[in-house]
């Protein structure tokens, strides 16, 4: 009961605090209850990025498992995992933007020591950019002073802003194992997720 309870506070707090941060999103609807995998809900939505850690409080890059299944956040009170085989999305608006937003009913519990470890070893720090095996460049840049934007060049095509703050720092680019996400983080939002598109 206890871990039980401990993961359904810290679940009400995360998406208190990502509901509660107007100027950053802006729910569309009620939560829908039954959980399924993050590809599933980016389908059902129709987005192809989601924050799945709606938290200011993060203090280290995100984690992968091995097998892609769990992605896990840093925050004051150790680590923590959300299931992305158990995950429930709501539709948002970050700045016009349709995107998921994690939603009661997700799996979120603490981690153990020896999940972090073996997912350290999967997840290397990317930084500044990363280059996908099709040639597609995302890059975090400054914008202004204080804010960032989250650059993507695909090859023949102009570059496009996935995401931009005006004051959050933003930082590394983490791909998952199976290749099919990436996961990156701002201090005043969380942990987002982008999918990776295939073909043309």
């Amino acid at each position: 009961m206890g871990a039980k309870a401990d993961a359904m506070r810290w679940g009400m707090r995360s998406l208190s605090l990502g509901i509660t941060c107007s100027v950053l999103l802006w729910p569309l609807n009620g939560w829908p209850q039954t959980p399924g995998t993050l590809t599933a809900e980016m389908t059902r939505l129709g987005v192809n990025l989601a924050v799945v850690v709606p938290t200011q409080s993060i203090d280290d890059h995100p984690l992968w498992s091995p097998d892609s299944r769990f992605l896990f956040a840093n925050l004051p009170r150790g680590w923590w995992k959300v299931d992305l085989s158990s995950i429930v999305l709501t539709a948002a608006v970050y700045r016009g933007q349709k995107i998921g937003a994690l939603a009661k009913g997700s799996t979120v519990t603490q981690a153990g020591s020896d999940e972090i470890a073996q997912a350290k070893g999967v997840s290397p720090e990317v930084k500044g950019s990363l280059r996908l095996n099709d040639g597609t460049q995302l890059s975090w840049e400054p914008k202004g002073s204080f804010g960032s934007t989250l650059s993507i060049q695909s090859p023949g095509r102009p570059p496009e802003s996935a995401w931009e703050t005006d004051a959050a720092a933003c930082g590394y680019l983490i791909l998952s194992p199976d290749k099919k996400y990436i996961a990156t983080y701002c201090e005043q939002t969380g942990v987002i997720v982008f999918q990776i598109k295939s073909g043309p």
